[in-house]
């Protein structure tokens, strides 16, 4: 170390000028990282749920879905339900996709003995006169099929659900509001789903990067100012932290990573942390300063003498983030490797860079070197210290109650997966599903599919065995939290009470083979609200989409409550269904609960890592198992105040929460 120093000092020129050039090649590097503001970016990998939604969705028409619902404003006009049919058709030509409406949607009216098919809209297109808009009011009042899917509020609103390929936000958004602006003058629109929680992730994304970097340069020159009085203590070490975070981004596009709701956090994160190696090597540069001499060879002293805390302090650091690359998630792994690289660059900038820096500058006089041994700051912590000291019996009974109280609330902590809670309350897009949630159906789905043993052709055209499936959807549509089935037997129950006024399967197998005409009749013509995998072709196979919500808090269904719901269904199916049938309970929210159960798992998991790597790594140090209990106690004791506060405060475990533990732990200790 010391021959590294000498050196240093003697080439500092050469030094700062190498530094420089490594961190604008950084800069180049770190311009090349693109933001990615997608939920999945942050999905752990689940192969079994992966196959099955590939299996059953191939083309993912659930995932890659928004809906667009309108309010009308006044009376319902044929000229807005014409501005409502152009607008349908704009979007699907913009998005390349498809869409499900009122102007697709099929009913069924009774025809002396025989059921009519009919679509809703007369000639399935915007109404041209009073007359026909009279014929599609009447129709919604007698329509059992696309009720609270695709119109609500006894046609006061309307919903359309848009599906369409893996599209960025960036290529469709400018020109899907100029689109919907069109409506103004009818409707009051609400558009929701993935692509526009994406696109308004980005803007969050931009805009808090901006504001937390400013926000921790403004605190550190605070801190710095108070603490040192000086301009190259208040400068220099900005210098450092800033080249420090640029490192750690330059890496992050060198090894491909991207700036997700997570990694947000880590240039603000390496500012702050990285500030505590300077401040290290700062505070012995200014009681080692030689006043009364111009050699600079005690900045060298003065450096050995600080870089084993430096080092041990980094080390210790970057376990804690380290610990990370343990987790389940890549969003995680990629978190800890970055918020890493960037702690190293700033320890190591700290010990070769700042030395380096200060070797060209005017050794710090006496007042400066006094302020630093006898100022006001020293003093206060030399009196903390004392008052810790003399009360010592006290502030360990306090450890321990804080163990106490720790042990007490840590099973209250509650968990969150909802992806929706990370947005403001009066985001645009959240107020839009929320106003969809109140009025229709649909928007949060599972998807229950039922396999006929052996794939048995026909095997759900029995009535006797759609029988069974039809008690199972009667018990599951008795959950708080479900708000409606779509089905096949749903179907098949709807079309015989329009034709023999009975709400259940027929039980004769020819009026259950022509319901199954009609039944086709429908999936072929549209989908009417309900999937297009409802029922294979050969009816070996069926699918129940469930679509649930909070009943409690009219919000999105997670955590324990869809837990709790999954276990009930799955339950009922099994005591419900004969065991020669398979089925699958599949959906993307349930990408959400696995989500959920990762992050507890993995935030254990990284914890007691990093504990105990960090009490190894301590105890080396100091040559004594003691000291590297005793070092743990002030951490512990931060990770126990940081969970308590959680639970009083009813903050969650989240994702993003989840990395606290380990930033406690780097920075702690």
């Amino acid at each position: 170390m010391r021959k590294i120093l000498e050196f240093t000092l003697r080439h500092s020129r050469q030094v700062i000028l190498v530094t420089i050039i490594a961190t604008g090649l950084m800069v180049y590097t770190a311009s090349t990282i693109k933001m990615n503001p997608e939920i999945d970016a942050l999905m752990p990998e689940n192969k079994r749920l992966n196959d099955l939604i590939e299996k059953y969705d191939p083309e993912n028409q659930e995932k890659n879905l928004f809906l667009l619902a309108l309010e009308v404003k006044g009376e319902l006009s044929v000229e807005g339900l014409q501005r409502y049919e152009q607008v349908i058709d704009e979007i699907n030509d913009l998005t390349g996709g498809f869409s499900n409406s009122i102007f697709s949607a099929v009913t069924f009216s009774k025809k002396g003995r025989r059921l009519a098919p009919a679509p809703l809209l007369p000639n399935k297109r915007a109404p041209q006169t009073a007359d026909e808009l009279l014929l599609f009011k009447e129709n919604l009042k007698n329509d059992l099929f696309s009720k609270d899917v695709f119109f609500a509020n006894e046609g006061k609103s309307f919903n359309t659900l848009f599906f369409h390929p893996k599209l960025s936000p960036e290529s469709i958004m400018e020109s899907y509001k100029e689109i919907i602006q069109k409506l103004d003058p009818f409707f009051i629109t609400h558009s929701t789903g993935t692509i526009f929680l994406n696109h308004q992730s980005s803007i969050y994304l931009s805009q808090d990067l901006f504001k937390l970097l400013l926000l921790s340069l403004v605190a550190i020159l605070i801190f710095y100012y108070i603490g040192f009085r000086s301009k190259r203590a208040l400068f220099l070490p900005i210098l450092i932290v800033l080249m420090g975070t640029i490192w750690s981004l330059g890496f992050m596009g060198l090894l491909g990573y991207e700036i997700t709701m997570i990694s947000i956090v880590i240039p603000p994160l390496v500012l702050t942390i990285g500030t505590s190696y300077t401040i290290h090597f700062l505070n012995q540069y200014y009681h080692d300063a030689s006043v009364d001499h111009d050699n600079k060879l005690w900045i060298i002293e003065a450096s050995i003498h600080v870089n084993k805390t430096i080092i041990m302090a980094a080390i210790t650091t970057v376990i804690g983030f380290m610990s990370l690359l343990l987790t389940s998630m890549d969003a995680s792994k990629e978190f800890g490797m970055a918020t890493s690289i960037g702690i190293i660059a700033c320890a190591l900038l700290s010990m070769i860079f700042l030395p380096a820096a200060l070797s060209r500058m005017k050794t710090p006089n006496h007042l400066q070197k006094k302020r630093i041994q006898q100022g006001k700051f020293t003093t206060a912590m030399g009196s903390i210290s004392d008052i810790v000291y003399k009360r010592r019996i006290l502030f360990t009974l306090l450890f321990f109650l804080i163990g106490a109280v720790f042990f007490i609330t840590y099973p209250k902590i509650t968990h969150q997966s909802d992806y929706v809670s990370y947005f403001p309350e009066e985001d645009p897009a959240v107020q839009s599903l929320s106003y969809i949630m109140d009025n229709f159906a649909g928007v949060q789905r599972l998807n229950l599919t039922i396999k006929a043993p052996e794939n048995s052709n026909s095997y759900f055209l029995d009535p006797e065995n759609l029988l069974k499936i039809s008690l199972l959807e009667k018990k599951l549509l008795q959950y708080d939290d479900v708000m409606k089935i779509s089905s096949f037997p749903g179907i098949i129950r709807d079309l015989n009470l329009i034709m023999s006024g009975n709400d259940e399967i027929p039980e004769s197998r020819g009026l259950m083979l022509l319901m199954s005409k009609y039944f086709k009749a429908l999936s072929d013509t549209a989908e009417t609200g309900v999937s297009t995998i409802m029922a294979n072709e050969e009816f070996s196979r069926i699918n129940l989409t469930i679509m649930i919500y909070n009943s409690r808090s009219k919000a999105f269904l997670s955590e324990s409550g869809l837990r709790d719901l999954i276990e009930s269904i799955e339950s009922d199916t099994e005591n419900y269904l004969p065991q020669e049938l398979n089925f699958d309970l599949w959906g993307f929210d349930l990408e959400f609960l696995d989500l959920a159960e990762n992050v507890s798992k993995d935030q254990r998991l990284s914890t007691l890592i990093a504990i105990f790597l960090v009490f190894i790594i301590s105890a080396f140090f100091f040559k004594s198992f003691i000291y590297g209990i005793v070092t743990l106690i002030p951490l512990l004791s931060g990770l126990m105040l940081n969970m308590i506060f959680m639970v009083i405060l009813k903050i969650p475990l989240d994702i993003t929460t989840m990395m606290v533990s380990s930033v406690a732990i780097g920075v702690g200790v």
